[in-house]
């Protein structure tokens, strides 16, 4: 399977807001533990497995981005103020499942 069209696939099923989608992709592509592709590629995974409600796997996934790329800081940062801006449902638990992150990223509605 390749690299290329399942991101072309999770990136249409971005579009259409198919979250589940998104994050089965995610899981698809981590599980082969695809090599040589742009970090920033994963921002997307990322962002489907938080709209899914997989906010765990979400948290786990920026961590493996920001060990493989610490640069990617302030755009995991911006990336996670924006989904949890759009996360309306947002709770206690949400705030303790992403407290891994709070000491690796600049997230000013984390406590909110």
């Amino acid at each position: 399977p390749d690299w290329q069209f399942n991101y072309q696939a999770a990136d249409l099923a971005r579009q259409n807001k198919d979250w589940t989608k998104v994050a089965m992709i995610a899981d698809k592509l981590q599980s082969q533990q695809p090599q040589a592709i742009d970090v920033n590629e994963w921002f997307l995974f990322i962002e489907g497995y938080a709209m899914a409600n997989r906010l765990e796997s979400a948290a786990s996934l920026t961590v493996r981005v920001l060990d493989m790329s610490p640069k990617e800081t302030k755009a995991l940062s911006i990336l996670w103020n924006r989904i949890l801006t759009q996360r309306s449902q947002s709770t206690d638990a949400e705030s303790g499942t992403l407290s891994p992150l709070k000491d690796r990223l600049l997230l000013d509605l984390i406590d909110r």
